[in-house]
């Protein structure tokens, strides 16, 4: 029995420089939050053991906020990537469940070109409106075939 690993598809989020550039400056701020914590609270607390746990709270915000920024980074340089080489097809939408908690989302079932599927989780108005309409709807979706690699487009792929 032949047990070699087929590769799967991996799905790429296509955020606008904008968004890339919010995330960043989010992730600074939230950063700066976690600094800022820990010189306010190293002079307004005397205890050793109260400084140390303001500095482990402290170092975690400060984790979340290099994370984000890291996220942003591997986000941009995939998107770049597909939207140098992926070709713009449209998927058709084979099923489409509801996911909603506190906002409409819709869990979309797409067939790839290759006959395998894939799942889109989103609330964009596009995917709602291509989910309430399944299975006669179809998803624009910028493609690579040779990677697995794919992003839905939620509007236009200019920056």
């Amino acid at each position: 029995m032949n047990r070699a690993a087929t590769l799967e598809w991996t799905q790429v989020d296509l955020a606008r420089r904008s968004e890339v550039t919010a995330q960043r400056v989010t992730a600074i701020l939230v950063a700066l939050l976690g600094i800022g914590g820990f010189a306010l609270t190293v002079r307004m607390i005397f205890d050793w053991w109260g400084v140390v746990l303001v500095l482990l709270g402290c170092l975690i915000i400060v984790a979340l906020g290099v994370g984000l920024w890291l996220n942003a980074d591997v986000n941009a340089v995939a998107a770049a990537k597909l939207k140098e080489v992926g070709t713009t097809v449209s998927l058709p939408v084979v099923a489409a469940y509801e996911t909603t908690d506190e906002s409409i989302r819709y869990q979309l079932q797409l067939r790839v070109p290759s006959d395998e599927f894939v799942t889109h989780a989103c609330g964009q108005p596009g995917c709602v409106a291509a989910a309430r309409t399944a299975p006669d709807s179809s998803v624009p979706v910028l493609l690579n075939e040779s990677t697995k690699t794919w992003g839905v487009i939620h509007g236009s792929l200019e920056p």
